[in-house]
């Protein structure tokens, strides 16, 4: 699976593991602790789609990420 499956897709479930990149095989919750910037630029390239409430906690454990 490459991320043009999954592109669009809005992703709420913490659990859900990456389908593909450099942490294929982490889970989102996961990700939200070792690798926030990826995260980050998942979203800012559109690849991924993250639930409002998975943003909220990104940005809640990794407060340099809130917008100002």
């Amino acid at each position: 699976m490459n991320w043009k499956n999954v592109y669009r897709t809005t992703i709420s479930d913490r659990e859900y593991v990456m389908p593909y990149g450099k942490f294929k095989g982490e889970s989102i919750a996961t990700l939200i602790d070792i690798a926030p910037d990826y995260l980050t630029w998942l979203i800012g390239k559109d690849m991924i789609d993250l639930d409002h409430k998975i943003i909220d906690e990104l940005e809640y454990r990794n407060p340099w990420m809130a917008k100002a």
